[in-house]
């Protein structure tokens, strides 16, 4: 088995959850929130978001998201709808994040806090510029300013099937090879088989991966065939096989790994009842 598999590691990266709450208790909420001075608030009309925003900056400039009132949702006369928005890898372990997340969930019963979206973090220890996301039937972005420094999407923002493929170390400033892929899932189609569905596929031109020796003009052919797929169109029939071939030696299918997944639907479990050892 390859280095990429044995090494692969899965975290929880962002959870969104939703919830029901008196109406008293939500305006005892906001009024707390409104007088904090690391709390940021602002009102809004837009459809796709909350009426009431607060976005709470911790001691290490990481931050959290509570809303109230999504404007997508018919009003109620007693109870308010809110939201909930933070990485567990980033804060779950700061005393004013435990204080408030379990402040509030102190006010909602369980049966009226649902998970709505997660992201699913998979690294590789793969350099970047070793890694190219293969095009498929999804909307694709790309940012780039080298190939180390290199962010490339599928699908729409916050949406299900949402790929991003990023340099973590680069992020991190680790001294160390490590490619992110992060994966919007919604949460009802979190099931083993409905994510199957929406794993990005990858080549990766990597000594642990791919197995064919290759260099000069062909190595040069390759690279630029995994950024622009129409290239092959360019080339002769006898350079287009040889290149297709080496194609099919680097193409890596992501597979999901079921024990390291179920891990992460069970992290969520524990968050919603607080089981979690903060």
């Amino acid at each position: 088995m390859n280095k990429i598999l044995t090494e692969t590691l899965y975290s929880l990266d962002k959870l969104i959850l939703e919830f029901e709450i008196r109406k008293e208790d939500a305006q005892r909420l906001m009024d707390l929130y409104s007088v904090k001075s690391n709390i940021e608030q602002w009102i809004s009309n837009k459809l796709s978001v909350c009426r009431y925003n607060y976005r709470i900056i911790l001691n290490d400039n990481n931050s959290f998201y509570v809303g109230f009132c999504p404007n997508w949702k018919k009003r109620n006369p007693h109870v308010d709808t809110g939201r909930i928005e933070f990485n567990p890898s980033k804060v779950c372990f700061d005393l004013e994040f435990i204080s408030v997340y379990k402040q509030l969930l102190s006010l909602i019963p369980k049966t009226l806090l649902r998970p709505v979206r997660f992201d699913l973090a998979i690294d590789l220890p793969i350099a970047r510029d070793k890694v190219y996301l293969i095009k498929d039937n999804r909307l694709y972005e790309e940012c780039s300013y080298s190939m180390l420094n290199r962010t490339q999407y599928l699908g729409v923002r916050n949406n299900h099937g949402r790929v991003k493929v990023y340099n973590k170390a680069l992020e991190q400033q680790l001294n160390t090879d490590l490619t992110r892929i992060e994966i919007t899932i919604d949460y009802d189609k979190s099931t083993f088989e409905e994510v199957k569905k929406i794993l990005p596929s990858l080549y990766i031109l990597d000594s642990f991966q791919f197995s064919v020796d290759i260099d000069g003009t062909d190595k040069v052919i390759l690279i630029a065939v995994m950024n622009d797929m129409s290239l092959l169109n360019e080339l002769g029939r006898r350079k287009r096989e040889k290149i297709k071939s080496y194609l099919e030696f680097a193409r890596y299918d992501l597979t999901l790994d079921c024990v390291k997944y179920n891990t992460i639907l069970q992290q969520i479990q524990e968050l919603i009842y607080c089981d979690i050892n903060f």
